[in-house]
């Protein structure tokens, strides 16, 4: 609290005052700089230019001051990176371009003292001053960029008290994927293949589900350079709800909210044309383990994850593969999960799946009857949905009629679905 309130000081005398953004940046540099320099073997940087107005006398004041003299190394530069991160939305401003390549020359030269440093303090003020510049530091220094994004990558699954260090790396980390401006350089260093790499081994261990959105957002970056690749996170993201799905079933705590951040990362693969045109049949196989969740619904609470996920690998493909086919029969599970209520989600994957698998469902009269059934079912619902007078199950065997009309699919079962239609519009009335 006395830190934030001192940051907040520090904002006011910099907005309010001629020449504060300058001393105040002077101060906090020149004080990263001696430090380092003094817990190292390397010199300090020479800080030539920083601004006509900085002197050997501002020098003296800093070496010389009770705060210097008198705080621990790490205490010194942490409270110098807070400060700075603080006034980052100055220094990013062309007018302050000559401090902004001060700063960056210190961190640059001290760029390993830093990230790593025994101090976790030093760390996370780094990664949150990270948080800010990221997108405009290290243009002209690529090795100190890439030992940054490394940095940042070996704080993410840290836990307890260093869980804030965590949380802040892989914030940045985001920025760094998602930001259009840095993701050339993260190309252009080749990072991909060795992010792709920690990915893959991060995920059965990671703790903090605040990673998950950040694979995600990386697989939604990056997916055509990842190409095939990505099938193998695939795998260890099914791997892993499998791991915390059983822990559940043991008793164990099994992250509820880890899972859901997993299924978005499945379902985004899932949306991608470029990956579904290419490699569906593989991502299938690897979903198979999550199919098998299906089979007993009242189990677990992702099912429509699940089922978004059919949905998409039908809509996608423009087919209904033999994988996708051997879900269906467990959607009425699905279905009497949900007290005999279709809702929309069931309702538009079951939609697909007619759409996209007439002809093989034309085959197959125990789907068939399985559609019929749902939805006069749905009809006599007593649960309380979206829709009028359970007017799902009517709208689905509209659609059902609508898809198979000029077949003869539907000829054993009209007299006994009219009837139910009577006896459920006499019940409205």
């Amino acid at each position: 609290m006395i830190k934030t309130q001192a940051a907040k000081l520090f904002e006011g005398l910099c907005d309010n005052i001629d020449g504060a953004v300058t001393v105040t940046s002077y101060f906090c540099i020149q004080a990263i700089n001696m430090t380092l320099s003094r817990e190292s073997p390397k010199a300090m940087v020479e800080l030539e230019n920083f601004a006509a107005n900085i002197d050997d006398a501002h020098r003296n004041l800093i070496e010389n001051c009770s705060f210097i003299k008198n705080s621990k190394p790490d205490v010194i530069v942490e409270s110098g990176i807070v400060v700075l991160a603080l006034l980052s939305y100055v220094h990013s401003k062309q007018a302050y371009s000559t401090i902004f390549t001060s700063i960056e020359k210190v961190f640059t030269h001290f760029i390993d003292e830093i990230i790593n440093n025994d101090s976790k303090l030093i760390r996370v003020r780094y990664s949150l001053f990270l948080g800010y510049l990221i997108d405009v530091l290290f243009k002209k220094e690529p090795t100190a960029f890439r030992d940054t994004i490394l940095f940042l990558y070996t704080t993410v699954d840290l836990v307890g008290d260093d869980k804030a260090i965590a949380c802040q790396s892989i914030d940045t980390l985001k920025t760094v994927v998602c930001d259009n401006d840095l993701q050339p350089r993260v190309i252009e260093l080749d990072l991909i293949p060795v992010l792709i790499e920690k990915i893959q081994g991060s995920i059965a261990t990671i703790q903090n589900h605040e990673y998950m959105d950040f694979v995600n957002d990386f697989l939604a970056s990056y997916s055509q350079l990842i190409d095939d690749k990505a099938v193998f996170l695939a795998q260890a993201v099914v791997q892993r709800i499998r791991v915390e799905m059983a822990k559940g079933a043991q008793g164990t705590d099994g992250s509820t909210l880890l899972v859901q951040k997993m299924f978005n990362i499945l379902k985004q693969l899932t949306q991608n044309k470029y990956l579904m045109t290419k490699y569906s049949e593989s991502y299938e196989e690897a979903y198979k383990p999550i199919f098998e969740f299906m089979v007993d619904p009242s189990k677990i609470s992702f099912e429509d994850d699940i089922l978004n996920i059919l949905k998409n690998f039908v809509r996608k493909t423009g087919k209904v593969s033999d994988v996708i086919y051997t879900v269906l029969p467990c959607l009425e599970q699905v279905f009497n999960k949900n007290k005999k209520c279709l809702g929309s989600t069931l309702l538009d994957t079951l939609n697909y799946y007619m759409i996209y698998g007439k002809e093989r469902l034309m085959q197959d009269k125990g789907a068939v009857a399985m559609l019929t059934r749902l939805a006069v079912e749905a009809m006599f619902s007593v649960e309380p949905n979206i829709t009028v007078v359970n007017a799902e199950g009517a709208i689905f065997l509209q659609i059902v009629f609508q898809i198979f009309q000029g077949t003869d699919v539907l000829n054993e079962y009209f007299e006994p679905v009219l009837d139910k239609v009577l006896e459920r519009l006499k019940g409205a009335t």
